[in-house]
């Protein structure tokens, strides 16, 4: 055997006591300490008692504790237990995943009879969500062998994506209101934005009516009712400022713009439009990330996982600009890792066209993930007909990304003042830096050692909309399962050379600090010790690219998995019992929107 595989094997007898104390612990927690249960609690607790009943800190930490041992012994034992006792395996696993179902819908229920309100659409979308995701779960998990991972992916994507769409109220998404204006003002043929004369804030002249009004903090969904009839005017010209999306470039608004245009033949209604914008914005998204999935040859599972996390679902379905970077950033990443793992063909002069056309998607976006052209250089020189070839490609893609993305943002950026935050001067900042770059880095140093466990869950979706939280615990419980998916699938007979990781790593880490310089000089008060600004889902556009480097920079993968002589597929091991977990996760989190604007 090689030192970089290893071989997990449990008897027979260690796996009927590992039953049965899982069993027993299971029962106990899954009685008490389920997350739909703690919605419980607190949805009583707010009719009967006025207050929440688990308000003691020390009480939240509690629950939140047993809510993670609860899902890890839940999923220890149903693995265990199918592994070892098929049958009965299955008949218990059906049965926890739909008590939890129905758990997560009862605090719903409660909360409509004792409002004796009823949202039709977004609780209509719910339970259609509850009965396809785990209808389609336990079909996957039975007839697992019949579909393929980018069949799988493109249903659960579409369910999911779909519920959080219509769930989640226009403009529950960050800056979804700004980003909103700035692509009708797109559509009215604005390139580039314009700017007050007096205080030159971007924005521009656009239709009356424009402006989406809904209250994300303390709205419900009968406050959206008002917005049903309101219509563009487009005879009153109105003068709307943007001043923090009006340095976005088109190509940032490339998946939601073709809808308004598309349903702006047939209505002017502005709430309509808004959300021709997010069902455009989803489309692309699932039509990229599935490709990226099926043409693949390796690491299916890893961009399932990353594509499948509550914020890269919660971008998607936004108008935010972060929507198509997204996509594209990981169709990218994809691209080369696909290369760099076929030794067999030439690059075609298609795929130089799709590099290209990725790179400028790339630099038209955010200045900070410039970095992530550089991955067109991992190319294989082999894959070219000659040396000549591959650095005139080099060469020509990275002189046009650099030119396109400083050229606008240089352009476009002298034209308007961004007051970003109270309290925040770019010429302060500097000159701070400049003065004392040792004090510079202490803070940066201090604020990311504070602060890293809340950019992971951030990442990850703790914060869906402006206020809504999700408990961590939940979230951190996907990223272990997203590391045992990648863990399983790495094959020993594939590796990326020690240089082309280190590449991989300096991307992630250029990114890393130019998010960070920005956030310092534009967000974060002068003055203060601590950086401010950074939220865990700027990280995504640069994840897939960390994770491969670090799977291949660690010298073990799983050879095979035996369990009471039975020697499971690993890709079934990895995947097929972890798939349900991950629809209770997506409906505990659509349950949480749901009785949030209730």
């Amino acid at each position: 055997m090689k030192k970089s595989e290893i071989t997990i094997n449990i008897s027979a007898f260690r796996a009927n006591i590992i039953l049965g104390v899982l069993f027993l612990v299971n029962v106990v927690l899954l009685i008490f300490y389920i997350p739909s249960v703690r919605s419980l609690v607190i949805v009583f607790g707010e009719y009967l008692v006025n207050r929440p009943l688990i308000a003691p800190i020390w009480h939240e930490r509690m629950i939140g504790c047993a809510e993670v041992g609860l899902m890890v012994l839940v999923a220890l034992f149903s693995i265990f237990f199918l592994l070892a006792n098929r049958k009965i395996g299955k008949i218990i696993y059906i049965a926890t995943i739909i008590s939890e179902s129905i758990l997560i819908c009862l605090p719903v229920v409660i909360r409509l009879l004792l409002n004796k309100t009823l949202p039709i659409v977004p609780i209509f979308v719910f339970s259609l969500s509850v009965i396809s995701l785990i209808g389609i779960a336990l079909y996957v998990f039975i007839y697992y062998q019949k579909l393929t991972i980018d069949n799988i992916f493109f249903i659960f994507f579409t369910v999911i994506g779909l519920s959080y769409l219509f769930i989640l109220p226009m403009s529950g998404a960050p800056d979804e209101g700004a980003h909103w204006l700035r692509i009708l003002d797109i559509k009215e043929g604005h390139i580039i934005a314009g700017y007050s004369i007096d205080d030159r804030h971007g924005g521009d002249m656009l239709s009356g009516n424009a402006r989406f009004n809904f209250d994300v903090r303390n709205g419900k969904y009968s406050d959206l009712n008002k917005y049903i009839t309101l219509n563009l005017d487009k005879e009153n010209k109105i003068w709307y400022e943007f001043s923090n999306t009006a340095l976005y470039s088109p190509i940032s608004y490339l998946f939601q713009i073709p809808g308004v245009i598309l349903l702006s033949l047939f209505t002017d209604s502005t709430l309509l439009l808004m959300y021709a914008g997010r069902i455009s914005a989803f489309l692309f998204s699932l039509l990229v990330v599935s490709a990226c999935i099926k043409r693949l040859p390796v690491h299916k599972f890893l961009v399932f996982c990353i594509a499948m996390m509550p914020m890269f679902i919660h971008q998607s379905i936004s108008l935010s600009a972060d929507t198509s970077l997204n996509s594209v950033s990981l169709a990218a990443s994809a691209f080369i890792i696909a290369v760099l793992f076929n030794n067999k063909n030439k690059i075609t002069k298609k795929q130089i066209i799709v590099c290209f056309c990725l790179a400028i998607c790339i630099s038209l976006s955010k200045i900070v993930y410039l970095p992530l052209v550089f991955l067109f250089c991992l190319i294989p020189i082999t894959k070219f007909e000659s040396r000549k070839q591959y650095l005139l490609f080099c060469i020509s893609i990275i002189v046009l990304s650099f030119l396109l993305n400083l050229g606008w943002f240089v352009y476009v950026s002298s034209k308007y003042k961004i007051d970003f935050h109270d309290g925040a001067n770019m010429n302060e900042q500097l000159k701070f830096i400049f003065s004392n770059p040792l004090g510079f880095c202490k803070i940066i140093l201090k604020t990311w050692v504070l602060k890293f466990p809340g950019y992971i869950s951030g990442y990850l979706g703790s914060t869906i909309g402006w206020y809504i939280e999700i408990p961590s615990t939940i979230l951190y419980l996907y990223l272990m399962i997203s590391i045992m998916l990648m863990l399983f699938e790495k094959e020993s007979n594939l590796n990326i050379p020690f240089k082309k990781r280190a590449i991989l790593f300096l991307i992630t880490a250029s990114i890393l600090c130019l998010i960070t310089a920005s956030e310092y000089l534009t967000w974060t008060t002068v003055g203060s010790n601590q950086l401010s600004g950074i939220q865990g889902r700027y990280f995504i556009p640069s994840i897939m690219i960390l994770l491969i480097a670090i799977v291949y920079s660690v010298p073990v993968c799983v050879k095979e998995i035996q369990f009471a002589g039975r020697k499971p597929s690993r890709s079934i091991f990895a995947f097929k019992y972890f798939l349900p977990s991950i629809c209770i996760m997506h409906l505990y989190v659509l349950q949480k929107i749901l009785l949030y604007y209730i």
